[in-house]
């Protein structure tokens, strides 16, 4: 018996709620049969006692005795039947109690493991569009950069081109020094062709004196040329000088100014980088979650399938069982355990043999029991008319 019902608990925990409820539906109405038959049974044994009653005060043969200890022990373990039934019926409705729970609890758990797994999704989905956001920032971040190299390329090429211009200046400026020398050095000589025209006025008086002068007004034009023409080169020198240090300053402000963007950029990059492997990370554990939930979600669903399937062999194991503790409490029940005996022929043919035996055993106790009365009453006429002819 107690290992009967260990099997039984260890299938009741693997049905449904469904199936439970049918069961208990069953069990009620082989309960309901047993007692019917029990107070069937309780009918027939008043009515063997009633008359085992009137036939104490003759004698009894054995045979009677013998059936009449077995109805006794019959009743007896109809007794303990209904109470084994009665127990197992409450722990049945324990167990259904304690199932409907456990469903209960596993369906919100399954409520809360789905709701987290399209938060999860949801999470998942946001991240992606994060990512795609970063990735398209660092593109057009890319892109900045290339454009900074390419002004800092432009920024060399006129650096090198103020420095070509540089020593071209500075050979003009040699070319002026040297000019400066030969203009010294063309006053030097106008001083003393001055000096020589003093002298030559003072002596001469005469046409010569005319020619030197037109020489010394053609020098005076040639030394205010070259004078114009050295203010020209100086002016020149000067804008020169500015352009330089005005370009050399802007150069040094689009070089610091690249190398602050280059920084920029480097720290930018970083994070984007150390930003994005952070992603990466929680989308790996999301994925490894979501897998983790999937594989759970799928754990329970075959675990639910084979609950399924053991449930309708446990569901066979208790129909024969029950059906077996039906035909043992229905022995002396023949014509209320016909539709029981058609149920149980329908789902088993060897119970339905056993059933059959047993019906014909309570046939032929009946017909013994009918007999032994028969033969008590013949006796009882035999003795009352002995009696009357004595």
């Amino acid at each position: 018996m107690d290992t009967n019902t260990t099997d039984k608990k260890i299938s009741f925990e693997d049905l449904t709620k469904d199936e439970l409820v049918k069961k208990c539906k069953t069990f009620l109405t082989i309960v309901q049969k047993a007692k019917q038959s029990k107070r069937v049974l309780q009918e027939e044994i008043d009515q063997l006692k009633m008359r085992l009653e009137s036939t104490e005060k003759k004698e009894v043969p054995p045979a009677v005795d013998e059936i009449i200890q077995d109805l006794t022990e019959q009743k007896l373990n109809f007794v303990v039947a209904m109470e084994d039934l009665k127990l197992k019926n409450e722990s049945l409705l324990v167990n259904l109690n304690q199932y409907k729970e456990e469903k209960k609890r596993l369906g919100s758990e399954l409520n809360r493991i789905d709701s987290e797994n399209v938060a999860f999704k949801r999470q998942v989905t946001r991240l992606t569009d994060e990512n795609e956001q970063l990735i398209n920032h660092l593109e057009s971040l890319e892109k900045q950069i290339q454009e900074l190299n390419r002004i800092g390329l432009e920024q060399q090429q006129q650096l090198l081109e103020l420095e070509d211009r540089n020593q071209h200046n500075s050979k003009q400026q040699e070319k002026i020094q040297e000019l400066e020398k030969m203009l010294s050095i063309s006053l030097d000589e106008i001083k003393k062709m001055k000096t020589e025209a003093e002298v030559t006025q003072k002596e001469k008086h005469s046409e010569d004196n005319l020619e030197e002068s037109n020489k010394v007004m053609q020098i005076k034009e040639k030394l205010k040329n070259y004078h114009s023409k050295i203010i020209k080169l100086a002016n020149n020198i000067k804008q020169l000088k500015e352009d330089k240090n005005v370009i050399l300053d802007q150069f040094k402000m689009y070089t610091d100014q690249v190398k602050e963007w280059e920084n920029k950029l480097n720290l930018a990059s970083k994070k984007l980088l150390i930003f994005v492997k952070t992603c990466e990370k929680e989308n790996e554990t999301l994925k490894q979650n979501n897998q983790h939930l999937k594989d759970l979600n799928a754990r329970f669903m075959e675990q639910l399938e084979a609950h399924k399937t053991d449930d309708e062999k446990s569901k066979e194991l208790e129909e024969m069982d029950t059906l077996k503790l039906k035909n043992l409490k229905l022995i002396e029940e023949l014509e209320k355990s016909k539709e029981s005996q058609l149920i149980v022929c329908s789902e088993n043919e060897k119970i339905k043999n056993e059933n059959n035996g047993l019906k014909n055993i309570i046939e032929d106790l009946k017909i013994e029991i009918n007999n032994t009365s028969k033969c008590l009453v013949d006796e009882k006429k035999n003795s009352k008319q002995k009696l009357l002819s004595c």
